[in-house]
C-alpha cells in the first residue's frame, strides 16, 4: 500500500527555545522587584520635584509667604501672637519684669505691664496694618529661607522674625522714646526643639530632603530604566510592566502627598506664638496645590496604564486568541 495516499503529519515548530518553569519562575520574580523599585523612584521624583519647586526654590517660597500677608485674618492672628511674645521677652522683663512675684511693687509693675502692653498692641497691630507691612513681610520670608535652606542652615526650623520685630521697636519708641532692642541682631523664633543630636527632627528632615531633591533626575532616569528591565524580563505581555509601574506610581503618589499634606498641617498645629500661626498658615498655603499634583498624577498614572493594556490586548489579537492570554 502506498504511504503517498496519507499526507505526512506536519507539526508546529516552536519559534524559539522553550525556557524552563525555574528560569521563568526567576525572570517573573526579577521583573516583580525592578517595577516595584521603578515605582519608589518615580514616587520619589514627583514628590521631590513638587517640594523642590514649592520649598526649596526661594523666589516660590517667598511668592507663598507674599501671599499671605494679603489675608486680614492673618495679619489679626500674627498682630495677638507677637504682642504674646513680646512682652514675654527678655527685653520686657528687664523693665517691667515677667508679672510674677509677691513683692509691695508687684502691682505697680503690673499696672505698668498692662498699660505697655496696650502701648505694644496699638503699635504691632499699626506695623501689620500699614502700607509697609507687604515689603517687611517680604523680607521675612527672604531671611527665613535663608536661615533654615541657606549655605550655612540652622540646626532646628526658625522664623526670622527680625524684620517684623525691627519695624514694632522703631514704631514703641516713636511713642514712648524708649528702644527694647527687639529687632538686635536679628530675631530668630525657634519652631522645635532641638533633639539629643542637637539638630531638630524637622531641620533634619528638610535639610535631607533638600539633597535628595538634586538626585531627581537620576531617580527619574533610574524609574524609566527600570521599567524596561521589567518589560524585557516579561516574558509575555511586556506591556503590562509599565502599565503595572504607572498605575502603582500614580496610586501611590496619591496617597504619599494626601497623606503626607495633612501630616504636615497637623504637625505646624501644636507649634505656639508667633512661630505657630506663621508656619500653621504657610503650611496651607504651600500645601493649597497639592491636590492639583496629586490627582494629575493619579489620573496619569492610570490612564497610560489603561492605554497599554488596550494596546498589548490589541495587538495579541492581531496574534490569535492564544496571545490575547
Amino acid at each position: 500500500m502506498s504511504t503517498s495516499a496519507f499526507p505526512p503529519a506536519t507539526a508546529r515548530l516552536p519559534s524559539g527555545p522553550r525556557r524552563s518553569p525555574a528560569v521563568a519562575l526567576v525572570r517573573g520574580a526579577l521583573a516583580a522587584v525592578a517595577a516595584l523599585l521603578a515605582v519608589v523612584l518615580a514616587v520619589a521624583s514627583v514628590v521631590l520635584t513638587w517640594f523642590s519647586v514649592s520649598i526649596v526654590d526661594e523666589d516660590a517660597f517667598v511668592a507663598t509667604a507674599d501671599g499671605m500677608a494679603a489675608s486680614e485674618e492673618f495679619r489679626g492672628q500674627l498682630a495677638d501672637a507677637a504682642v504674646e511674645d513680646i512682652m514675654a521677652s527678655d527685653e520686657v522683663s528687664r523693665y517691667l519684669g515677667d508679672g510674677s512675684g509677691d513683692a509691695w511693687y508687684s502691682g505697680l509693675l503690673g499696672a505698668a505691664r498692662d498699660g505697655a502692653e496696650t502701648v505694644l498692641r496699638g503699635a504691632v497691630s499699626s506695623a501689620v496694618e500699614s502700607e509697609d507691612f507687604a515689603a517687611v513681610w517680604h523680607e521675612t520670608a527672604v531671611e527665613t529661607h535663608r536661615e533654615n535652606l541657606g549655605e550655612a542652615p540652622s540646626d532646628v526650623l526658625v522664623l526670622d522674625a527680625g524684620p517684623l520685630y525691627e519695624t514694632v521697636d522703631a514704631r514703641i519708641g516713636g511713642l514712648l522714646g524708649v528702644d527694647l532692642g527687639l529687632g538686635d541682631q536679628g530675631r530668630l523664633i525657634d519652631l522645635e526643639e532641638p533633639g539629643a543630636s542637637g539638630q531638630g527632627e524637622g531641620a533634619a528632615f528638610l535639610h535631607d530632603a533638600a539633597r535628595l531633591a538634586t538626585a531627581v533626575p537620576a531617580f527619574a532616569i533610574g524609574a524609566v530604566v527600570l521599567t524596561l528591565a521589567a518589560a524585557w524580563l516579561m516574558p509575555r505581555h511586556r506591556a503590562l510592566a509599565p502599565a503595572g509601574v504607572l498605575a502603582a506610581a500614580g496610586i501611590a503618589v496619591w496617597a504619599v502627598m494626601s497623606l503626607g499634606a495633612g501630616a504636615l498641617t497637623r504637625w505646624a498645629d501644636d507649634v505656639g506664638g508667633t512661630g505657630g500661626v506663621v508656619l500653621g498658615r504657610f503650611t496651607e498655603a504651600v500645601t493649597a496645590d497639592v491636590p492639583t499634583w496629586a490627582l494629575t498624577s493619579l489620573g496619569v498614572g492610570l490612564g497610560a496604564a489603561v492605554l497599554l493594556i488596550i494596546a498589548d490586548v490589541l495587538r495579541g489579537s492581531r496574534r490569535g486568541p492564544a496571545e490575547v492570554f
